[in-house]
């Protein structure tokens, strides 16, 4: 319905969450009620994302014009997948406002509204601002990149967004409550599940129905609703019954991580209290859950994130308890009083600050706690933890079998890994090229031999770059730590916005630009090296400047003799350096093209591609993207010439694979195949 109308239609809509700020303005969900002036059925009512000059608020009602996109993002082997994100929350396109003076707004009172305004205000100043509004509301944008960082190091994520713990606390407190009432009256006998459920439903409510609440909720009401109905069950159809209710209210949520990470930890819950021995103590009990919930949780948090934490038992062994009986009860009396406005109770929430501030100081402590794990020491620890648990039902000299046959697998993977650091005067006639999608920008990896080059870092923006969330998360995956070399084409952001994380965390040993910065070497025509086999020559530009825009790119022609193969890399060079670079064109000839500047109708000239004459022309550029890349009178004469063309932005990251005398080019989303929900998203049906 929402493509259906036109890119550019008039809603009537509800402001469904809060805005939060972005680079470009404010950005926040909205559910729509009409689209040109067509009311929609209330069970087909969707969700969009609405960015607008100014924050909108919780409840309000508006009327807009709007102009629609579908949802297009980034597909690399790594990093995150924003069509996944979008459908697993139930939003179907992005939206901007067409003029401010076609906007409408109708103030509705919200009391989840007033109560955040009034949280908001009393913490505003506070350090642990971010984690206080995460607790109460489910809101993180406030959580500061460091903060995220700290917490991931020492295991403390689950602590920080409302969860299933929260709501399981909240629960009791209700418990406990209805506890005292049903001793007052035979008539009150169900209020403690009664009380549980209001205030884990209330809880819930005041998260936004988030999908890590609603699963704790269905939970709580499935099991309250078995005691109450007495119907007796296993706590393991329980389980099952809550993850059908949830899969039936929200099918999508199965494409989010949290939901896989939810499930597993209460199923990993439920076997440590089905192996406990009711004579044990509850410490050991609890201590030995902790225990295993941080060891069978390796094996996911290390594919889902590409590390694990070396520290989290021990935080967790500490703040957990601290969480349950301390910091979550807090928060809930803290709201309870903000909601009743005791204005004699003014500073309690100064009390909850106090109480976050020792777990923020102790999660500093935890920055080198952090282990990157590359792809094989991934399996390799979930092959540790699959015998670890199969140990349990074993004999012992299966299981002593066992221990032996995983200590052969990780001690021949380690003695082959010592191998080929041993002989790193070997080369191989195998070696890739990827070119990430990273949006509107480059960045290429080149790998050969376990070593890496670095052409281009791609972009960066206020809350991080593409080389800390992408290029530095996939290398490590692959166990390369430092790189070779990194050539900065010219020092626009698209392309060199990561350069600082890329000097910090990969040390390139050899750093190449146009520019003059201290510690690069200048890119200059005429400069030849060998790195691993391959022979890099550079062909433009003829000197070194001072600062280096897009005619200064530095374009690198990469050939392997051996395997026949040759790439020409052309950053974002325009026309007039294409008519000075086909003075000579034997030079330019080569198997693969990256197209010049994103393909824009600035380059790509007649000339030039009949001098470079590819079999494959590679752009990178973002779909959708506020330039309109590529141009299609660029396309088209690519066409013409019967070059076959790849974006990032259709086919996502481009591996080129060269073996002995062949090469073959693939894209990951051709790989993975063509998923529905990403076809439904980046055409708009709905």
């Amino acid at each position: 319905m929402i493509f259906k109308s036109g890119a550019d239609i008039t809603i009537s809509a509800q402001i469904d969450s809060f805005f939060k700020q972005i680079r470009h303005g404010y950005e926040g969900t909205v559910l729509l009620r009409s689209i040109n002036g067509q009311t929609l059925p209330y069970l087909s009512r969707p969700k969009l994302r609405l960015v607008s000059d100014f924050p909108l608020n919780m409840g309000d009602a508006v009327d807009a014009k709007i102009s629609v996109k579908p949802i297009y993002g980034w597909r690399n082997e790594l990093g995150f997948d924003l069509e996944s994100y979008y459908l697993s929350q139930n939003w179907l396109a992005k939206a901007t406002l067409i003029s401010q003076q076609s906007l409408v707004v109708k103030s509705r009172a919200s009391l989840r509204n007033t109560l955040y305004q009034q949280v908001f205000e009393q913490v505003k100043d506070s350090p642990v601002k971010g984690p206080i509004l995460a607790l109460v509301f489910g809101e993180r944008s406030h959580i500061t990149e460091q903060q995220w960082s700290h917490y991931r190091n020492s295991g403390l994520m689950h602590l920080i967004a409302i969860s299933g713990l929260h709501v399981g606390v909240i629960y009791m407190v209700g418990f406990m409550l209805g506890k005292l009432l049903s001793r007052t009256s035979c008539r009150l006998l169900w209020s403690p599940w009664i009380l549980g459920c209001a205030f884990a439903v209330f809880y819930s409510w005041l998260a936004g129905f988030s999908l890590p609440t609603t699963r704790a909720l269905t939970m709580c009401l499935v099991g309250s609703a078995f005691i109450m109905m007495r119907i007796q069950q296993p706590i393991s159809i329980k389980l099952l019954l809550t993850l059908c209710v949830v899969l039936a209210i929200a099918p999508f949520s199965a494409l989010s991580i949290s939901f896989w990470l939810s499930f597993y930890a209460v199923a990993v819950v439920l076997y440590v209290l089905s192996q406990s021995n009711q004579g044990k103590s509850t410490w050991r009990t609890v201590l030995k859950m902790q225990l295993y919930l941080v060891l069978l949780m390796v094996p996911l948090t290390a594919f889902l994130f590409g590390g694990i934490s070396m520290s989290s038992l021990l935080y967790n062994i500490m703040f957990v308890p601290w969480f349950t009986f301390i910091v979550i009860p807090s928060v809930f009396v803290a709201l309870f009083i903000t909601a009743l406005n005791l204005s004699a109770f003014s500073g309690v929430w100064s009390v909850v600050e106090y109480l976050l501030l020792p777990v923020e100081w102790a999660a500093k402590y935890a920055v080198d706690s952090w282990l990157v794990l590359s792809q094989p020491q991934v399996y390799f620890s979930a092959l540790v933890c699959s015998a670890f648990f199969l140990c349990h039902y074993l004999n012992r000299q299966a299981g002593l079998l066992l221990i032996f046959a995983v200590s052969a697998v990780g001690f021949f993977e380690w003695f082959e890994s010592l191998e080929l650091r041993a002989d790193e005067k070997s080369e191989t006639k195998e070696w890739k090229i990827d070119v990430l999608d990273v949006g509107h920008g480059l960045s290429i990896l080149i790998e050969k031999d376990g070593k890496a080059m670095l052409y281009d870092t791609g972009n960066s923006r206020e809350s991080g770059s593409v080389a800390d969330s992408l290029i530095v998360p996939i290398l490590s995956r692959r166990g390369i730590r430092t790189i070779d070399g990194l050539i900065l084409s010219h020092l626009d952001a698209d392309h060199a916005g990561g350069r600082d994380v890329i000097d910090q965390q990969l040390a390139p040993i050899r750093k190449i630009s146009p520019q003059n910065i201290e510690g690069y070497e200048l890119c200059i025509r005429g400069k030849e090296w060998y790195w691993q086999g391959l022979q890099f020559s550079v062909l433009w530009p003829q000197q070194g400047v001072k600062r280096a825009y897009n005619p200064h790119s530095c374009v690198i022609r990469i050939e392997n003799e051996s395997s026949s193969f040759s790439m020409l890399l052309t950053g974002d060079i325009d026309a007039l350096v294409e008519w000075m670079l086909v003075r000579d064109p034997g030079a330019l000839k080569s198997d693969i093209l990256i197209v010049p500047h994103h393909g824009s109708a600035t380059s790509s000239t007649p000339k030039f591609l009949k001098a470079v004459a590819p079999s494959v022309a590679i752009a990178s550029l973002s779909k959708g993207g506020r330039w309109d890349l590529p141009s299609d009178k660029v396309l088209t004469r690519y066409q013409s010439q019967k070059i076959d063309w790849l974006d990032t932005g259709q086919s996502g990251q481009i591996t080129i694979h060269v073996n002995r005398d062949m090469w073959q080019v693939s894209t990951i989303r051709q790989t993975e195949g063509p998923r529905w929900y990403r076809q439904m998203l980046r055409n708009g049906v709905e």
